[in-house]
């Protein structure tokens, strides 16, 4: 039986003894004494027999300690995939090492423009798009600004052309995304920053998943929690193990599986965890929501 079975089994099972909890239980209603003051609105708790409220707390115990569980589960496996991915970098002294300055075409590292490029009276409703942090952050392609072609002609430089890393230099600090064939011609703003690798010496998501994985390397720490993208000196010296490009691609296939399984995961037990607390929250009222003596009595 798998993970997910047991757990529905389990969870069956804790919701018919609620159930019986439920039906088993004949509180008494009693005033805290700290609501006899005659300031305080006066309310009554509902008191069941001692056993019976052992059993409604070791119910709801039990749904705590699953949510618990799962949350548990998300973390490890998102720390044995960086685990994995970290062993997978790890080389002996038979890989040649090499500067990112040495991966990059001429002219390869290319900061956003200066916000006054990039003005809001520049922007119009139709044309070339404005790439933000967001797109590299979330590895979507939804567009707010626009740009005219003439105004987008003067910030060619700026251009993302497809195969480019684009890297977030401001929000999440670090997120990198991969320009594809397929996404729109766009200028990028001051808030990212294009790698433009010489793809004849490496593949471009080996290079992706190296930076994730040792993003301390372009990420650099100010004043505590504050951080900022490293100088273009220090990006540029970053030594990168090389090995051949079979053996990158071997890498890449692995850990393009591995991201798969992840992001699955990550999808899915959040919306389990959100279940199971929606859940609990139903039972807990069910069970401390109990019907007055006398109201039972008239029935």
């Amino acid at each position: 039986m798998d993970k997910t079975g047991g757990k529905e089994m389990q969870m069956n099972d804790e919701n018919i003894q609620a159930e019986e909890v439920k039906r088993a239980a004949e509180p008494e209603y009693k005033i805290p004494e700290d609501a006899t003051d005659n300031s305080r609105p006066k309310f009554k708790i509902p008191l069941p027999p001692l056993p019976i409220q052992k059993e409604i707390v070791c119910i709801l115990d039990k749904f705590t300690e699953l949510t618990k569980k799962l949350s548990e589960e998300l973390i490890a496996r998102k720390q044995q995939y960086e685990y994995y991915r970290e062993q997978l970098f790890t080389f002996g002294d038979d890989v040649e090492w090499k500067s990112l300055k040495e991966l990059l075409k001429p002219k390869g590292y290319i900061r956003g423009p200066f916000g006054s490029a990039l003005k809001k009276e520049f922007f119009v409703n139709e044309g070339v798009p404005i790439y933000e942090q967001q797109h590299a952050i979330y590895n979507k392609r939804d567009f707010r600004y626009y740009i005219d072609n003439n105004r987008a002609e003067k910030l060619k430089r700026f251009m993302v052309k497809p195969y480019d890393l684009i890297i977030s230099c401001s929000g999440t600090i670090g997120k990198i995304s991969i320009i594809t064939p397929q996404d729109r011609e766009g200028i990028i703003n001051q808030a990212l920053l294009i790698l433009r690798l010489d793809l004849t010496k490496v593949k471009i998501r080996y290079i992706k998943y190296y930076l994730e994985c040792f993003t301390n390397l372009i990420v650099t720490s100010s004043g505590g929690a504050v951080t900022n993208i490293e100088k273009r000196e220090i990006i540029e010296k970053i030594k990168i193990p090389i090995p051949l490009l079979k053996e990158q691609q071997r890498i890449v296939d692995i850990l393009d599986r591995f991201d798969k399984l992840c992001n699955d995961i990550s999808e899915g037990l959040p919306a389990e965890i959100e279940a199971r607390q929606k859940q609990y929250e139903y039972y807990r009222y069910e069970l401390l929501t109990f019907k007055k003596k006398e109201a039972v009595e008239n029935e």
